[in-house]
């Protein structure tokens, strides 16, 4: 059974006055972490695993008025 906490009295009188209220009863909270490695760190370096090579094509415009 998971733990539920005991409603407070605002929300009780929140769902008892309000007839849509919702109140939730989960949340979630995502974390992300994101690093950056130092060219001259001692402990950590970037290491070239493959190659891959790409052909782009950019059509170059210009606005050209008579």
């Amino acid at each position: 059974m998971a733990w539920s906490p005991k409603p407070s009295r605002h929300t009780r009188w929140l769902t008892a006055n309000c007839g849509d209220y919702y109140v939730p009863k989960k949340f979630a909270v995502n974390v992300g972490i994101f690093a950056y490695v130092k060219s001259d760190s001692p402990l950590c370096r970037m290491v070239v695993t493959g190659v891959k090579e790409e052909v782009v094509r950019k059509e170059i415009k210009q606005i050209v008025c008579a």
